[in-house]
């Protein structure tokens, strides 16, 4: 199969307090449910069926530069994903995917697309796409979001914090190999925004005084009817 520019997306609703820095490293959160599997293989040997979850994380260079400065409907953000780790919950426990590889193939390049309101068809995309490995094969990945009425992206810059998914339809995860004998199409149903190290530590912060405080009322109340 021929590939051309995929589809893929990736948005969240919802999201951890915090301010992004620009410079840093983002990394995304997805899950959702397969709504077909076509393995002709047995690349998966029977234990992935539709209604199987699926779920993972993608990481980006907030910095990576627009290869289409001049296009102002469309920004493509090339070589920014520098990780992708996921699962798929089949019947005989998770299958990891992961990637991408140390080295693409010649004329492959994972990429994110960022288009708002395209021309001829008003429509918003946010792509995201790569090459991993799912059980010893190389699978090209998809996240794929678009919203036909063009409300949901605002410009074509590097999204650093994820659109709302329930502005888009459809929101797709796709694993396919190059000659689409294994296809595996699914639904995405929660997006969101890992929190950086600083927020994360707050919250733990947070919960940890909320433990103390609990602590202390239970001696209390302990102590006055004693």
């Amino acid at each position: 199969m021929k590939r051309g520019l995929v589809i893929t997306m990736v948005g969240l609703a919802g999201g951890f307090p915090g301010t992004l820095t620009f410079g840093e490293p983002i990394t995304f959160v997805f899950s959702g449910e397969l709504t077909l599997v076509s393995d002709r293989d047995g690349v998966l040997n029977g234990e992935v069926e539709v209604g199987a979850r699926f779920g993972g994380t993608y990481t980006f260079e907030s910095t990576t530069p627009d290869s289409r400065p001049d296009d102002p409907e469309q920004g493509l953000y090339e070589g920014a994903i520098t990780d992708i780790t996921g699962h798929l919950f089949g019947s005989g426990g998770p299958l990891l995917f992961s990637g991408p590889p140390e080295e693409l193939p010649d004329g492959l390049v994972n990429f994110i697309l960022v288009a708002d309101n395209v021309s001829g068809s008003p429509t918003d995309l946010y792509l995201a796409s790569n090459l991993v490995s799912l059980s010893g094969n190389s699978v090209y990945f998809d996240l794929d979001l678009a919203d036909f009425a063009a409300t949901a992206i605002a410009d074509d810059l590097l999204l650093l914090e994820p659109p709302l998914l329930e502005l888009f339809d459809p929101s797709e995860f796709r694993l396919i190999t190059e000659d689409d004998r294994l296809f595996l199409l699914g639904d995405i149903h929660e997006f969101r925004l890992v929190p950086e190290p600083a927020t994360a530590c707050l919250l733990g912060l947070a919960v940890a005084a909320a433990g103390s405080r609990a602590t202390v009322r239970q001696s209390y109340v302990k102590e006055y009817n004693s």
